[in-house]
């Protein structure tokens, strides 16, 4: 590894940022390695708790860096170095995630040998276990009524249930994230996304004789399993070459990865939503002024015609005229003719808007009598 030249305020400044085991990962260095190193420079480290705090929003105390101190000013953390950093898998978000909480939480994620101090949530469904007059309601599986923590195991495991349970939940809590129960359905609820979990034991499953024949006969098995979510998305740990006790960061960790995973897409979805709906209303107010446009342009159009025909009208009735003159039939009622008509046209014409009194109600459009009544009275 190259030379990595960090001043001690520098590195002071990092350590703030970010939780020393992402940043120990980042310069291949243990978060052990790394600590010591700033022990070596008067360097504080953020106490334990500090960045549950930070997530959940709470008021933090930086430790301001000690001014009186006469040791070296910059650091080369290569020296330190073991190299770990360059293994991509100990670096994904997943494990890199889970070191975190196991770094923050320590002895919070033990799950104990005997249930102590049992959160409320566990305390009820103990007890609704116990008052249930189906307590081996099916195969020796014991589980709760609604609006109880969905566990479903036989009698043997239930106290172990209760233990893990207790502890994920108190786990949970500690990262700022909690448990909500409705109706069968039990939710761990991160970063306002919902997660469907429930506790169940693994039942094996056999055929046996009976009365016609043999018949599908299911046995508690003594494994544990917790499951997130549900249909092609689940997830699921259970007791393998480790209990589900001892794997109890991964869980967390692929809970609040899931969560972030989940919230992300919740994010894209209403983005790509809300920018299908602007595009939509753009489209519609576009649609609206085009409609409106060609209203005006068939309003427009029909004046011409109007015009156009007004026009006709006088050519024609100027013809009417002068072929009277001509033939010198120019009579008194072929004047009032002509006077009429010349009415008509100015009433037809969109320019003139010449008033006719017999002629109010006609639509110019279609020359048709919008009638005010059907009865005629004589």
């Amino acid at each position: 590894m190259d030379k990595v030249l960090l001043t001690r305020q520098d590195l002071y400044k990092l350590v703030w940022t970010e939780p020393m085991v992402h940043l120990a990962k980042r310069y291949q260095l243990s978060d052990i390695e790394l600590r010591k190193v700033c022990q070596s420079l008067a360097i504080p480290t953020p106490r334990s708790g500090h960045w549950q705090k930070v997530r959940t929003g709470k008021k933090v105390t930086v430790i301001p860096l000690p001014s009186e101190y006469n040791g070296e000013s910059e650091v080369d953390l290569a020296k330190y170095s073991t190299g770990r950093g360059t293994n991509q898998v100990a670096d994904s978000p997943i494990v890199l995630l889970q070191l975190e909480i196991e770094n923050e939480l320590k002895s919070l994620i033990h799950v104990p040998a005997k249930l102590t101090n049992p959160d409320t949530l566990i305390t009820a469904a103990r007890e609704n276990i116990e008052s249930n007059n189906r307590k081996y309601n099916y195969e020796n599986i014991v589980s709760n009524s609604s609006g109880f923590l969905d566990i479903n195991v036989s009698i043997n495991v239930l106290p172990r249930a209760l233990r893990f349970m207790n502890t994920f939940i108190k786990a949970l809590r500690a990262r700022g994230h909690f448990v909500q129960v409705q109706s069968h359905t039990t939710y761990v609820v991160i970063r306002e996304e919902k997660i469907e979990v429930l506790v169940r034991e693994k039942l094996n499953r056999k055929m046996v004789p009976s009365k016609y024949g043999s018949s599908a006969e299911d046995t508690p098995s003594g494994i544990l399993i917790f499951k997130m979510g549900n249909g092609y998305s689940a997830k699921e740990w259970k007791d393998g070459k480790l209990p589900v006790e001892q794997r109890l960061s991964l869980i967390l960790a692929s809970l609040e990865l899931k969560a972030k995973e989940r919230k992300e897409q919740r994010i894209a979805s209403e983005k790509a939503a809300e920018e299908r709906r602007i595009r939509q209303r753009i489209q519609y107010e576009l649609e609206q002024r085009q409609e409106k446009e060609l209203i005006r342009f068939k309003k427009l159009l029909q004046l011409a015609k109007q015009w156009r025909d007004a026009q006709m009208l006088r050519d024609y009735i100027s013809g009417v005229k002068q072929q009277a003159i001509s033939s010198d039939t120019l009579t008194e009622e072929v004047n009032h003719w002509v006077d009429w008509a010349n009415e008509k046209a100015d009433w037809y014409d969109p320019t003139v808007k010449r008033q006719d009194e017999l002629l109010d109600g006609v639509d110019k459009e279609t020359l048709i009598l919008k009638k005010s009544s059907n009865y005629y009275g004589y």
